[in-house]
């Protein structure tokens, strides 16, 4: 392996010693050879290390880094400051790669001297792959130019150069648990990337794993936590109000997505919280600018006397009666 090797590839690991052969399997096989493997076992109660040790012993471009629990934003830090490769790119421990992935984009990236490149991804439910079908995220892939919408999710479909990341200091923010690729993924496009779009589906992401930190009811307040952490940041504070209101507007559908997810808008509990976090935007950015934002309109006067709508999950009429509800359950057609 070259001192700076073309690509390094860093993965964070935490508990999933089921999935990581698959995964260190994905990287392994890649056409582009002349990569690093950085693997951050972040304190797995799992055979996690166990199987990143037998698969080192077998592959001298994996190294990896045994640490105590941090979360994933600490480990991912950890690969990028021990990475030597001249691009940089992550893999969750769950996931696997296309066998071209990392030469496709490599070569991308070398030719147009780009900082950043972004590509498509597979959904993958553990027997099947699917397609994520997304107009907004299609368009961009069809111009071949990103936009900030590009940079508002996740880091496992971009190659970033590694010079860029750490001459602009951009790093994971430790604690946060959600969101945090999105903070990470908007200061890389706040600091303007030389950057373009693949339509390629290179990543294939594994969904509903059990014990994802998206996969239970406190994705709700960490990623209003994420929110507030961002919006601390100077370089968030730099922005101009339209990029602002399009990176709320991320995080307020992303709150209202968990909730759709998770059948909680009859939940009082998190409906409150929700509730808390947009009349705490209102007073940030206006209520005008917030409501158009918002999928859960606050009821009308009549509304609130009145109403018959489908409950969440459509398995029940719900009846608002001169603000009494009611419940009944929905007629199956015949």
């Amino acid at each position: 392996m070259n001192i700076h090797p073309k690509v390094t590839v860093i993965i964070p690991v935490y508990n999933v010693a089921a999935y990581l052969p698959q995964c260190l399997d994905s990287v392994i096989a890649q056409t582009l050879d002349d990569i690093e493997i950085i693997c951050v076992n972040d304190g797995s109660k799992d055979e996690s290390l166990a199987v990143l040790q037998k698969y080192a012993a077998q592959d001298n471009r994996i190294k990896i880094i045994d640490k105590a629990n941090a979360g994933v934003s600490a480990a991912r830090n950890d690969g990028i400051a021990a990475a030597k490769g001249k691009y940089i790119a992550f893999l969750d421990g769950d996931d696997f790669l296309e066998p071209d992935c990392l030469e496709r984009v490599y070569e991308t990236a070398v030719n147009g001297n780009f900082d950043t490149v972004v590509f498509d991804c597979y959904l993958f439910d553990g027997n099947h792959k699917s397609v994520w079908e997304d107009n907004s995220f299609k368009g961009c892939m069809q111009s071949g130019e990103c936009q900030l919408y590009d940079f508002m999710s996740v880091v496992w479909n971009k190659l970033y150069r590694t010079d860029f990341l750490k001459q602009n200091k951009i790093l994971f923010p430790a604690g946060i648990k959600t969101a945090e690729d999105v903070i990470f993924s908007l200061q890389c496009y706040f600091c303007k990337p030389a950057a373009c779009c693949l339509p390629n589906r290179f990543y294939n992401y594994r969904m509903g794993r059990e014990g994802s930190v998206t996969s239970d009811f406190s994705c709700i307040s960490r990623d209003i936590e994420a929110f507030k952490y961002l919006e601390k940041m100077d370089i968030y504070q730099r922005q101009p109000e339209d990029i602002k209101h399009k990176v709320v507007n991320k995080f307020v559908v992303g709150v209202e997505g968990y909730i759709r997810k998770f059948s909680l808008a009859e939940d009082k509990k998190y409906m409150a919280e929700r509730m808390d976090f947009i009349s705490y935007l209102k007073k940030k950015y206006g209520a005008a600018t917030i409501y158009k934002m918002v999928y859960f309109k606050e009821p009308n006067l009549l509304q609130k006397i009145f109403s018959i709508k489908n409950s969440h999950d459509k398995k029940y009429k719900v009846i608002t009666f001169f603000g009494i509800k009611f419940k009944a359950k929905r007629l199956k057609k015949a």
